[in-house]
């Protein structure tokens, strides 16, 4: 869903446009899959165990994607989008509750490295049916694949209910516990904390997802065949980010996690820079070669490049003055300010005009910031709260 299908709908001849709408479209279950989740808590409290709501959830999966066997694209893209939304939502409360199982099974001191391997478990699921399927569509078409990833979540399911059981939480039981559950989902909500924590997601985890979506397309529109970009998604990229899971992991079970967090998204925007840089070093070459007249090219590359190195220092450096950070992180984005320093922090070195006037609003309110409490001051509190968390 986030790798071989952006793929295939660019191959077809889909906008890039709607790709990505139907890529933001499919992530919002898991956004706002919290609403529910204390459902989840409300099953099992009543006798429901977690590792039959996987079951149902993972068994609801695999029907969503039986209509996709007669779906062709990209003539049938409307019911595409239905289907795959109803996966979306399965997909979503199935971890819930594989999130809720491994925090009351594992302790404290194993989850940073338990996470690295359920994060390389998904990678490898995403190399297979991400990557390798979109190879093995030239061979063999895509109806078998997708009967293929069918068969695995059935037997996957079947592996869930054979499984043993799993620790009992008194607490969590009760005529009550829903409404506990509801209780506690508000308590979250009101700490600035966990605002922060949403602001972090969404710059390092939003930009991971939104690379991953439009790398497929992106590749095609380079001139790569399909089954040349499933073989970059079923080998290097997989590898590349199972070693950071792993490594991640270990780091925050280890050493202080809200600095291995800080580090690994402060790499992670510098790989998104970095590409971006290629990608323009490659199409300057490709200019001067094709037009004979390098030294102009290079040259004009070469201004471009200090432009966006001025232009990106000004968001790098302001990153780590507190003003900066209360007005990017603090909870609602009314005017988009937000929102419009999340894609240069991605790397989007050519905002549209609109999108510099947000900007430059930004840092007006920023310089204010240190004189007038225009925002909240999360860095009054918020760094102390996540370090004793």
């Amino acid at each position: 869903m986030w790798w071989a299908l952006p793929t295939r709908l660019r191959a077809a001849g889909v906008a890039i446009e709607d790709v990505t709408a139907l890529s933001a479209l499919l992530t919002l279950p898991w956004a706002v899959k919290f609403l529910w989740a204390p459902g989840v808590d409300a099953l099992r409290a009543s006798g429901v165990p977690l590792r039959r709501s996987i079951f149902v959830a993972q068994l609801a999966m695999a029907a969503t994607l039986v209509p996709l066997l007669a779906i062709e694209l990209p003539g049938d893209y409307a019911w595409l989008v239905c289907t795959l939304l109803l996966h979306a939502v399965c997909a979503a409360t199935q971890d819930v509750a594989i999130d809720a199982l491994a925090v009351s099974t594992l302790p404290i001191g194993e989850r940073g490295g338990a996470t690295g391997w359920m994060q390389a478990g998904m990678l490898l699921g995403r190399a297979l049916f991400g990557g390798a399927a979109l190879q093995a569509e030239a061979w063999v078409g895509a109806q078998p694949v997708i009967a293929a990833l069918i068969a695995l979540l059935l037997v996957s399911s079947a592996l869930v209910a054979l499984a043993q059981g799993e620790p009992s939480h008194p607490d969590d039981a009760g005529p009550g516990a829903f409404a506990r559950s509801l209780g506690i989902l508000r308590e979250v909500a009101r700490r600035r904390a966990t605002w922060l924590g949403v602001g972090f997601a969404t710059l390092g985890g939003g930009g991971m997802e939104a690379a991953g979506t439009v790398a497929g397309p992106m590749l095609i529109d380079r001139g790569l065949s399909e089954a040349a970009v499933g073989r970059f998604f079923a080998v290097p990229a997989v590898l590349a980010m199972a070693l950071g899971a792993l490594l991640g992991g270990r780091l925050s079970d280890r050493r202080n996690r809200r600095r291995v967090a800080a580090w690994q998204l402060l790499a992670l925007t510098g790989v998104l820079l970095a590409l971006e840089g290629g990608i323009d070093a490659a199409e300057a070459v490709h200019r001067g070669l094709r037009d004979g007249n390098r030294r102009r090219t290079f040259a004009a590359y070469d201004r471009s490049q200090r432009r966006a190195y001025r232009f990106f220092r000004r968001y790098v450096t302001g990153f780590y003055r507190p003003e900066f950070r209360d007005l990017l992180l603090r909870p609602g984005d009314p005017l988009g300010l937000s929102k419009a320093v999340v894609t240069v922090l991605a790397g989007n070195a050519r905002p549209s005009l609109k999108m510099r006037l947000r900007l430059e609003l930004f840092f007006v309110m920023v310089a204010l910031q240190r004189f007038v409490e225009v925002a909240p001051r999360l860095h009054a509190w918020g760094e102390r709260e996540l370090e004793e968390r």
